[in-house]
């Protein structure tokens, strides 16, 4: 065999002795590329393994072949939770990041970065201290009276948080209104407070008597349109005061023995009781009615009070005792009759008028009578010191009917019916 062919035969077969024993080779007619990272061999390939001949030596060595990544560098570069302070970081604790001194973004934790902080009780960033948040400027959980409106506040003005006239903010961080009985200050009114003034309800503005508009809801006249009978409260004067609406009982003081005798004062009203004394028996003989004319009186500026005159007396009932005196128990003359009292116990021993003022005063376009306390006026009669039975007419009524119960010694009872004090 000629030399060169001699070294041709020895290198092929020393060249496959190579291939077979040499990890990093790669058969040309199946592989692309390889790249190789810190001893890792990453191939890729068209049809298969590179060492899937038979024969093969490849397929037997310890190096492993993974699929290549994306960014092969990836893993060595430096990144907000990695625990290392890098350029551009404030702080890095790593998985602890946004539980301590240090946020999710690897900067110092502060209020207003929208982290709470173990020394924050809350922080929603932007929002905190503007009514889409319950958390203050100063991360602090919001509550009324701090002076900054928060989520489910009306308002919030500190220690002006009050209830009462001249703030705008109640206590409880809600907002006034008309109506709420406090008048704020861009209010004239509350038609709760000033119910017997000219407040308008939705407005809470004082209706103005003698603008020369007649308010319908307030006014009945206006005196500046040269109406001679409309007062200066831009009202009519009431007419006389009367009772209306069904008549109740009214209870009774003494008993029901003997015969009933009704006693009325027709159009006047009942102002009191008379009757006779027997001073052989000490007790009330005979018992009648006081009545006297409706009439009013000017009371102040704007009021009336409810009067009476012309008395005059019905006819007694009972029986006129041989030995007697005169008796009479009698309202003031600004009173009404809503009552009686009376001592005693088979007979009435003594008898005394339940009194009553009323006064009438505007109210929303409309006079309404304001009754006060019932008096129980001086007796006649013996009975001073025994104990008393009174039978009084529920509040806002007045007598409108009296029965009396007598016999053939004397009065045994009085019983009273009440109406409604009203305007005709």
């Amino acid at each position: 065999m000629p030399l060169r062919a001699s070294l041709l035969t020895a290198c092929g077969l020393l060249c496959s002795a190579c291939v077979g024993t040499n990890p990093y080779y790669i058969d040309p007619t199946t592989a692309t590329t390889t790249t190789t990272t810190q001893g890792t061999t990453y191939a890729a390939t068209t049809d298969g393994d590179a060492s899937s001949e038979p024969g093969s030596e490849a397929s037997t060595e310890p190096e492993t072949t993974e699929p290549m990544p994306t960014d092969a560098t990836t893993s060595d570069e430096p990144w907000c939770g990695d625990g290392s302070v890098d350029d551009g970081e404030e702080c890095d604790e790593g998985p602890d990041n946004g539980e301590g001194d240090c946020n999710s973004k690897c900067e110092l934790a502060v209020c207003g970065d929208g982290e709470a902080a173990p020394w924050e009780e809350c922080d929603d960033g932007q929002d905190n201290g503007t009514p889409q948040s319950a958390c203050t400027f100063f991360c602090e959980e919001a509550v009324c009276g701090d002076s900054q409106l928060s989520l489910g506040e009306e308002c919030d003005h500190g220690e002006n948080n009050v209830d009462g006239d001249g703030f705008t903010c109640h206590a409880d961080c809600t907002e006034n209104y008309c109506g709420d009985t406090f008048i704020s200050p861009d209010e004239e009114c509350d038609p709760v407070v000033n119910l017997l003034d000219h407040c308008d309800v939705d407005s809470c503005t004082l209706w103005k008597c003698g603008n020369g508009v007649v308010e319908g809801a307030f006014e009945q006249c206006e005196p500046s349109m040269e109406d001679p009978k409309c007062l200066p409260n831009c009202m009519y004067p009431p007419t006389p005061l009367g009772l209306g609406g069904g008549e109740i009982e009214g209870g009774i003081v003494g008993t029901e023995d003997g015969v009933e005798v009704k006693l009325y004062c027709n159009l006047a009203v009942f102002v009191g009781f008379f009757g006779t004394i027997d001073l052989a028996e000490l007790l009330i003989g005979q018992a009648g009615v006081i009545c006297g004319e409706r009439s009013l009186k000017k009371l102040g500026k704007y009021g009336y009070s409810v009067t009476h005159g012309n008395f005059y007396d019905s006819m007694p009932a009972g029986s006129l005792p041989a030995d007697y005196e005169d008796g009479m128990t009698q309202c003031a003359d600004d009173e009404v009759l809503v009552g009686v009292a009376g001592a005693g116990g088979e007979y009435l021993l003594s008898l005394s008028a339940v009194c009553m003022k009323v006064k009438l005063v505007a109210v929303l376009g409309k006079w309404i009578p304001i009754p006060h306390f019932p008096v129980v006026e001086a007796p006649f009669g013996d009975g001073l010191g025994m104990p008393e039975d009174e039978a009084t007419c529920p509040p806002g009524h007045a007598v409108s009917r009296v029965s009396v119960y007598a016999d053939e010694v004397g009065v045994t009872g009085v019983e009273i019916y009440c109406k409604q004090l009203s305007l005709p």
